[in-house]
């Protein structure tokens, strides 16, 4: 919006009133000059009266955006002593070259794990710290004065890096604070930097606050003193994480994600250890608007609540075409209503979702009858020694009594995940088995604008397009159930034992968040020119 009046107030006659100034009757021109205050003050209250900025509309990440941006544009009073009077295209390209030099990190969640740097740590309460780096040339840190001043003016008025007395009382002090706000603190300093001894820092002075570690008959260390082998000669590969601990009279082990997990470490044993053991994760990325995963669940609550107040098909074909628009736009508006987006984009959102259920209704009136069964969304499933909750988005029941499993998905899927020994798409295999007797076929519907169909696998009765086996595999629907079941156990048992080699498959590094953590490279498991390790 500002960048539009920008544009606009290159026109000598171009002038915009604010509902306030209305009322006074007074106007105030663009192209006129004023203080930077002003100008503060006229940004502001043009974009609340004008209804261009609702914060009850705006989501986390982006209301903390909108805090970023009103700090920086309040700061923007400095240039009362530097210009006095400004054109308003003066006031906004400087508050763009302003914005260009500004980082802003959305607040993360909670993680049981942090990362820091020294000044972030600082007045933080922890269980345990690792403090890094501590070493005599780091800590204290050596004396950095600025060359933009004298560096008697400094010393005065003891300035941070002026003086070798004013680092050590800091240094001593950032240690006091770890110190007294973690329960355990341990500090650890590189022996040796190329050529260059290093020493532990005096500040570190506690004798029992050395790092202690458990060492395995296997460990980076013991190899080397028994061989007599320098570091550099020696390569050891680091697979194998800790096994699951079962709590006290607990028979499985009862994880989170239990889906998400198995696919991980189906599609690389280390990523799903990094991710679900380590919980390493990327931040999540700041988009604009509604972003796909959002699009998603506005569809499958609609297709949810639309099910189940229709029931089956018979319902569903008993419907005119204006009867059925005025049901999906109803429950739409309802799923949509809620959203915590502004009212343009839910606009368009609201016509988007009512077209694509439509077009998904559509290949379910052409199937054979069925009904949908009222089972539990969320149930309890036991997969060798692991037990965790999975839930389904559909389950029909046939004409002859089986069911169809049905997973909605929004973006690109492919039954070649059900192939294989190691199964990349384990949710309906993985259902599958909990009713194994009666299910017929699994399959996706793929809803998008340009595609809406069936895709799955099943028995040679099931009449739905797009739900068959492959003739060219030459294996029965009883064979896929029984391989499914033996390739889950096998995957579920990895993760349980803390298997993590780094074995990706095929297209697993395509969209990996972990580049950065992990060692493929080094191990010479990807080539240059295979594919982009990371988007």
């Amino acid at each position: 919006a500002i960048q539009q009046i920008v544009h606009s107030s290159q026109a000598n006659n171009f002038r915009v009133k604010t509902k306030q100034e209305k009322n006074n009757d007074y106007c105030f021109t663009l192209n006129k000059k004023a203080s930077a205050s002003e100008w503060i003050e006229w940004v502001s209250t043009f974009l609340f009266t004008n209804s261009l900025l609702d914060l009850q509309k705006l989501s986390s990440i982006d209301y903390q955006a909108y805090q970023q941006w009103n700090t920086q544009l309040t700061q923007m009073v400095i240039l009362d002593s530097l210009f006095p009077l400004m054109t308003f295209s003066q006031f906004i390209h400087f508050f763009q070259q302003r914005l260009k030099l500004t980082i802003f990190q959305a607040e993360s969640a909670p993680a049981n794990v942090q990362v820091l740097g020294l000044f972030e740590a600082i007045g933080l309460p922890f269980d345990y710290m690792l403090v890094t780096g501590m070493d005599e040339n780091s800590m204290p840190a050596p004396i950095s004065p600025t060359p933009w001043l004298p560096i008697s003016l400094q010393k005065k008025y003891s300035m941070p890096g002026s003086s070798s007395q004013k680092e050590l009382e800091f240094s001593q002090k950032l240690l006091l604070g770890f110190e007294q706000l973690s329960k355990q603190i341990h500090y650890s300093y590189v022996m040796a930097d190329g050529e260059t001894r290093r020493e532990y820092s005096p500040l570190c002075h506690s004798s029992d606050q050395t790092i202690n570690l458990e060492i395995k008959s296997d460990s980076y260390w013991q190899i080397n003193q028994s061989h007599g082998q320098s570091l550099l000669e020696t390569q050891w590969v680091d697979q194998q994480g800790i096994p699951l601990q079962k709590q006290t009279g607990d028979e499985f082990f009862r994880v989170k994600n239990g889906v998400s997990l198995l696919k991980d470490q189906a599609l690389c044993p280390f990523k799903a250890y990094a991710t679900h053991r380590l919980q390493a994760k990327s931040t999540d990325e700041i988009s604009l608007g509604i972003d796909p995963r959002e699009r998603g669940n506005f569809i499958h609550k609609v297709l949810e609540t639309f099910w189940h107040r229709v029931g089956d098909q018979a319902h569903l074909l008993q419907l005119d075409e204006s009867e059925l628009v005025d049901l999906i736009s109803e429950i739409t508006q309802q799923v949509i209503h809620g959203a915590n987006q502004k009212d343009v984009l839910l606009n368009y959102e609201y016509a988007r979702t009512i077209s694509l259920v439509l077009k998904t209704l559509e290949h379910d009136k052409n199937r054979p009858p069925f009904k949908q069964v009222d089972v539990e969304q969320q149930q309890d499933l036991t997969i060798s020694q692991l037990k965790f909750t999975v839930r389904l988005d559909r389950v029909d029941q046939l004409s002859d009594g089986k069911l169809l499993l049905i997973d909605y998905k929004t973006g690109s899927a492919s039954v070649n995940g059900w192939e294989g020994e190691r199964v990349e798409e384990p949710q309906l295999p993985l259902y599958a088995q909990l009713l194994e007797q009666e299910v017929a076929a699994i399959a996706f519907v793929i809803i998008k604008m340009d595609e809406c169909r069936y895709l799955g696998y099943g028995e040679s009765d099931v009449e739905i397009t797009g739900v068959k086996l492959d003739k060219k595999k030459q294996k029965s629907w009883q064979e896929y159930l029984q391989d499914w079941k033996r390739n889950l156990e096998m995957v579920a048992q990895e993760y349980a034992l803390g298997v993590a080699t780094v074995t990706p498959t095929k297209n697993a590094c395509t969209y990996c968040e972990l580049p950065h953590l992990c060692r493929i490279k080094l191990l010479g498991g990807i080539d240059n020119g295979d594919q982009e390790m990371v988007r």
